[in-house]
């Protein structure tokens, strides 16, 4: 059976996916249709004993700054659970504390306070009003003030303006490294915004835990929440799982003909362990009809419309589940096959006189169809393995075979493909110079140098001539092949060099290889502009810096002290 007998349509693009119906919980991409990632929050840890917490922040390395009932700032690591407080500051009403890698934010009563967390020195303060009770600060360093049900934006010029308003008895505001704003109410759930004050939704975090006092709020690079209930810091994972399962319903595809006898669908998808996807479809004369269902088929990939019914307009049901939530079913794509057209027409007439014995034998031929159309359809794209571009990764031994050519299995995919591609270019130059520089330029993507016997002979009479005879050799037919440095990055990239030159160099010459050094070293392979870089001296102790010599030790931090280097516009900046 020639498949240019039959007709086909096709849903494999986004925009076709996102034409059909009951799309919710599922997530349509240009790969398909799969469930929706949904995240589960588990509280993993508790961090007690760690000082009379009133509030506390998280910088973007993890560490915890902790904000005390006594004015005084601790800083803790989760990580060793070292603590230590910060000794030179103290806050006469502490009420909220935020962090940046730069700057420290403190609500004092009803000033805002901003500490350089180089030095901890006061950078500036301003009075914000006694009603605000907690602070965060975005990745541009804008503050957001939490006062009473709504949220408000201190900008860098200081202008306060009303960014969330009626929240319902919110007590913490933190946000994450991507801007987004979360806010903590008394209930234990947390609302997420974006950063132009739209809401996203809300987590709900810490179901079952009833009477408990919330107080503090952060959140991490990874949007693991961190939240102060009484005494202690609970941290909440963020896990990722995929919804349990979801219905999605095709589009009507159009035969352009009444009474149409549809053939067969193929579903191009993927269907790991503990997922399913069934399958039903409904075939129809009229698009707007009340819809009745095929029996149910499970896990199809190549399936016969075994269905008597014919119409013009046939739709899918496709329901997709997971029984684990870890793995999802994908159905990257849809095509549908018309007229029927079966290996049953090439019997004789008396086999399709029963109805009963004509559908099974229908369905049982079309196995054979089902072997023979994947053949033809192998038969047919044969050409594609031709194409170094287009072949599969187990013919590319193969097609390099036609070459005469053994690729080395150092080299990626995608270089033995280049290879291929350009060896009818690269074999005119075979076993010359320009040839072998071509070929370690292909596979290393670095064009290496490549240094001659006759190149040298100037200076073999002078007095530099043992030290050529050292680096180069002196045999007449030999040559040396140099490699900048880390253009090799372990040493079976570099045997692969070795074996590159071995194989491309003319059969009466010797080869070698070196790997050129970082590095300023007489009498050795040094090379200005190439492994070598003259710059300024640097500091390092028992080593090339003798202190009192030619070291200078100097505070150079902009935190703005005064009377220490604080000259404007050099080490301190009026903002």
């Amino acid at each position: 059976m020639d498949n240019k007998d039959f007709k086909f349509l096709c849903i494999n693009t986004k925009s076709l996916w996102k034409e059909g119906e009951k799309v919710d919980n599922l997530e349509i991409s240009e790969e398909g249709i799969a469930l929706k990632k949904e995240y589960a929050y588990t509280y993993t840890q508790s961090y007690k004993e760690i000082g009379q917490l009133v509030d506390f922040a998280l910088d973007q390395c993890g560490i915890i700054f902790i904000l005390d009932n006594n004015g005084k700032i601790l800083y803790f690591d989760p990580n060793t659970e070292y603590s230590e407080y910060i000794g030179c500051i103290k806050f006469d009403v502490p009420k909220a504390i935020a962090v940046t890698p730069s700057n420290i934010y403190v609500l004092d009563g009803n000033k805002l306070k901003i500490l350089a967390r180089a030095n901890y020195q006061l950078r500036w303060e301003r009075e914000v009003g006694a009603d605000v009770q907690a602070i965060a600060v975005d990745t541009n360093e804008i503050v957001y003030l939490l006062n009473n049900n709504t949220v408000c934006k201190l900008n860098r010029d200081e202008d306060l303006t009303e960014f969330i308003k009626d929240l319902v008895k919110p007590l913490n505001v933190a946000i994450d490294t991507d801007d987004f704003i979360y806010i903590l109410g008394e209930s234990g759930k947390i609302l997420k915004f974006s950063s132009l004050g739209e809401e996203i939704g809300d987590l709900v975090l810490l179901e079952g835990i009833q009477g408990e006092e919330y107080f503090g709020l952060a959140v991490d690079n990874r949007v693991n929440f961190y939240i102060g209930i009484n005494s202690e810091i609970l941290l909440v994972n963020r896990r990722e799982r995929f919804v349990d399962s979801a219905t999605y319903i095709s589009k009507f595809l159009d035969g352009n003909e009444e009474e149409c006898q549809w053939h067969k669908f193929i579903i191009d998808g993927e269907i790991p362990e503990n997922t399913k996807i069934v399958v039903c479809y409904h075939i129809s004369d009229d698009a707007k009809t009340v819809e009745s269902w095929s029996e149910a088929l499970i896990n199809p990939k190549d399936a016969l419309i075994l269905s008597l019914k014919k119409g013009q307009y046939i739709r899918f049901k496709f329901e997709l589940s997971s029984a684990d939530r870890v793995n999802t079913p994908k159905i990257q794509g849809l095509k549908v096959y018309f007229p029927r057209l079966s290996y049953l027409r090439y019997l004789p007439a008396i086999y399709q006189e029963d109805e009963t014995s004509q559908e099974f034998l229908e369905r049982f031929l079309s196995l054979l169809e089902t072997y023979f159309w994947q053949l033809e359809k192998e038969i047919e794209e044969v050409s594609r393995c031709f194409d170094t571009k287009a072949t599969p990764d187990e013919f590319l031994d193969w097609l390099s075979s036609w070459l005469g050519i053994s690729l080395d299995e150092n080299w990626s995919d995608i270089k033995q493909r280049e290879f291929l591609n350009q060896a009818q270019e690269l074999f005119k130059n075979r076993s010359t110079r320009e040839g072998l520089r071509e070929m370690i330029k292909l596979y290393l993507e670095d064009e290496p140098i490549i240094v001659e016997q006759f190149q040298l002979k100037p200076a073999k009479n002078s007095e530099n001539g043992e030290t050529w005879k050292k680096l180069f050799g002196d045999c007449p037919y030999s040559f040396c092949v140099l490699l900048k440095p880390f253009s090799v990055t372990d040493e079976n990239e570099l045997s692969t060099v070795r074996r590159i030159v071995e194989q491309e160099k003319p059969a009466y010459t010797k080869g070698g290889v070196v790997l050129l050094q970082p590095w300023i070293y007489l009498d050795m392979h040094t090379y200005l502009g190439i492994n070598t870089i003259l710059s300024e001296p640097k500091f390092i102790l028992e080593r090339d810096s003798v202190i009192s010599r030619d070291t200078i030790l100097a505070d150079r931090e902009k935190s703005g002290q005064i009377d220490l280097r604080a000259r404007v516009g050099m080490d301190t900046i009026l903002t």
